[in-house]
């Protein structure tokens, strides 16, 4: 009996451990497509000149991941291909790309960042003063430059875009380049009443201020069928 029950417990522990080893195993497997999922790449670099990717030089080719941060020399370039949107930033930049849910941001926090959106890879550039996006959900081409923390200029080449921030939002339509800074709210009246706390931040509001820059914008229109259309064999004639 002793040896039957050595046996029987022999037994058991093999049958447990077995069990366990296939255990791992499926959940191993069923692990394994949300790791590679969080593996895919965002986009890949498409040209670079004087640029990088965080610390070491953006190659041609290179994958760009969701959290990658990229930078750019006083005499530099770089373009990013994004699914079917592609991001480019000018000399003297920095921004950081990341999916947003259904969207790819762009965190600008210095220089000038050109985006050709399409609805299917929708872009939005943030940046500390306010957030630029296609309206409607629409394809768009625009430019976003970063003067100071209270102080950005935005340009529409091709379709509209909506600039929000600070509660405001105004849409900037086909062909317009605006100044969008910050002005500060009024003080408020004294009173002897205690303060009241409110949702309102009372920091101040957006101000947007028009430009007449009809030489750049030629320029970014040309920029703009370069992006759009250099893969296409048939480009639409102008």
């Amino acid at each position: 009996m002793i040896l039957g029950s050595q046996f029987l417990n022999g037994e058991t522990m093999r049958l447990v451990f077995r069990a366990n080893v296939a255990a791992l195993l499926i959940i191993g497997l069923i692990c394994l497509p949300s790791i590679g999922a969080a593996e895919q790449p965002l986009g890949m670099v498409v040209a670079s000149e004087s640029a990088y990717l965080g610390r070491s030089a953006a190659v041609n080719g290179v994958n760009v991941y969701s959290g990658d941060a990229f930078s750019t020399d006083p005499s530099g370039t770089l373009r990013l291909k994004v699914g079917s949107s592609q991001v480019y930033l000018l000399s003297a930049s920095n921004a950081t790309l990341s999916r947003k849910e259904s969207k790819i941001q762009a965190t600008l926090t210095a220089g000038t960042l050109g985006f050709s959106s399409t609805p299917v890879d929708a872009i939005e550039v943030q940046t500390i003063l306010a957030a630029v996006r296609p309206a409607d959900g629409q394809s768009a081409f625009g430019q976003v430059t970063v003067v100071a923390p209270d102080h950005i200029i935005v340009a529409a080449y091709h379709g509209s875009l909506v600039v929000s921030g600070y509660g405001d939002e105004r849409t900037v339509k086909e062909g317009e380049t605006y100044n969008v800074s910050l002005a500060p709210d009024p003080p408020e009246p004294a009173s002897s009443q205690p303060p009241v706390p409110g949702f309102h931040s009372g920091h101040g509001h957006l101000l947007f201020t028009v430009m007449f820059v009809a030489a750049s914008a030629i320029v970014s229109w040309r920029l703009y069928h370069h992006f759009a259309y250099e893969s296409d064999p048939n480009p639409p004639s102008n």
